[in-house]
Order: structure tokens, then C-alpha cells, then sequence
């Protein structure tokens, strides 16, 4: 993995997207750390795009993926792809079910047509769908995984894995198995560590940290998402401790100087 594939998920500033002027400002501060590329995500659509790509460009920072609502993404692709353009980037992931029930093979089933002919859409229009798990992907359907029937169930060139190694670990599953075994279907993944820790409570919990400060062995992971071809490593924290663009240093200091080539 080289430093210039190193990417800043937007979703863990979410709250500094919510106007321009922030947005460049947030953006300044990925850019100091050096981060050149993001996924934008969790901004308020509501702005210009176009502005947005602006920003990007000032900042020496290029979208290489982008979450979209979700049922944008599934009911008007054409929309997405034509904010994809805007933005000079060819990936984005469904990032959540939101209202997917999983309880049923034929919901599964259902949910599973619908993401298939959305990729579709993308694939002629020259862009990738990638599929983004949290942990309910790993329930159970009549003894087999949702993940697994989402993957199994579509096509490869029309769905394309986006793997959240925090999300596989909290589902019961191997990581570093779930990599391998999207070998040359990954090209984006999630980086986010698995803490475990003592609470104020006293009670041990578990929570997601800074890369490097958990239990995640990020050489093997890594090295083998590079063998699987993997083009984007995308570091993401859903919560922080404090200000999110520590933690978003954090994490770069430390892939840069133990992982990166």
C-alpha cells in the first residue's frame, strides 16, 4: 500500500460538512495531515455539488468514492451518476439497508434484484457499485449469510465489495477470511479498529478506535486486500474520543509509518 492510496472517509467530520465554508475549511486540515483523496459521505446534499469539487480541487484532494442516500442509489442511479461526473469519481457503495428487512429469504431476495439492477446502471455508465456491511449483513437466512447471499447472488461486475473491518469483526466473522475471500472484487475498504477496553463503569466494552490502537492485525489485512487488488484503503471512525481530525491523524501517521511501502 502506498500513502497516496490512503483515503479520509468524510463521514467521521460529518459535522463540519454541513456548509462551505466549513467544508473547505475541513478540508484544509485533510490536506495537512495528508490525506489526498476522500469518500465523500454524510455532507449536506443540499449544497453544490459543483462547489464541492471546487473545494476538492483547492485542496489537492480527489473523491475516489462517494455514499449516496441509499434510495437514491437504488431508485435513482441516474442521479448519482450524474453527481459522480461532477465529481471526476468512479466508485460509490450502498452504505446501509435502511427499512431492509433480512428476516425472510424472499426480502433478501427482493433486496438482493433490486441492488443487482442498480449495478447494472452504474456498470453501463461507466461507474462501480460497491456494497458497504455493517453487522446485520451477517444474520442468518435459512443457515446462510446475508453477506454471503448478497455476494453470491450478484453479479461481480456489477456489485464490487466495500469490506468495514470493524462491522465484519462485531458480526462473529474473520476479517482477514472476508478479504481473501473478495479477492479481485474489493477495491475499496473500510479501516477501523476493534478496541476493547475498561468503561468507567468498570465494565469491558467494545468500541471502535484510531488504526493501530486495536486488535485488528492490520499487516495481514492489508496485505492481502493488496494481493486481492484493493486500490483505495479508507480510513473511517463512526465516533471519537475528541476531535475527529486527531483521530483521522492518527490513523494516517500510523499506516504511513508501519504499513505503507
Amino acid at each position: 500500500m502506498k500513502k497516496e492510496q490512503i483515503v479520509a472517509q468524510m463521514y467521521t467530520i460529518r459535522d463540519y460538512l454541513t456548509n462551505l465554508k466549513d467544508f473547505d475549511e475541513a478540508c484544509q486540515i485533510l490536506s495537512n495531515i495528508g490525506y489526498t483523496a476522500c469518500q465523500l459521505s454524510g455532507w449536506n446534499e443540499q449544497l453544490n455539488i459543483k462547489e464541492i469539487k471546487k473545494i476538492f480541487d483547492n485542496n489537492n484532494i480527489k473523491c475516489i468514492a462517494t455514499h449516496h442516500d441509499c434510495n437514491m442509489t437504488l431508485n435513482e442511479p441516474e442521479k448519482v451518476v450524474e453527481e459522480l461526473n461532477i465529481l471526476d469519481c468512479d466508485w460509490t457503495a450502498y452504505s446501509y439497508p435502511a427499512g431492509i428487512s433480512f428476516k425472510t429469504r424472499n426480502q433478501v431476495n427482493n433486496f438482493i434484484e433490486r441492488l443487482n439492477k442498480a449495478g447494472k446502471f452504474f456498470f453501463e455508465n461507466k461507474k462501480g457499485l460497491c456494497y458497504h456491511n455493517h453487522h446485520i449483513e451477517f444474520v442468518k437466512v435459512n443457515e446462510e449469510l446475508v453477506l454471503e447471499l448478497i455476494y453470491n447472488n450478484t453479479n461481480p461486475q456489477y456489485i464490487q465489495g466495500e469490506i468495514d473491518t470493524y462491522w465484519v469483526q462485531v458480526g462473529g466473522q474473520s476479517v482477514s477470511d472476508w478479504v481473501e475471500r473478495l479477492s479481485g472484487r474489493l477495491p475499496l475498504i473500510h479501516l477501523k479498529d476493534y478496541g476493547v477496553k475498561y468503561n468507567e463503569s468498570n465494565s469491558i466494552i467494545t468500541y471502535i478506535t484510531e488504526i493501530g490502537n486495536g486488535n485488528i492485525d492490520w499487516k495481514k489485512v492489508i496485505s492481502l486486500a493488496e494481493k486481492g487488488g484493493c486500490q483505495w484503503y479508507i480510513v473511517e471512525q463512526d465516533s471519537c474520543p475528541g476531535n475527529p481530525f486527531d483521530s483521522l491523524k492518527i490513523s494516517y501517521d500510523y499506516l504511513v509509518n508501519n504499513i505503507c511501502e
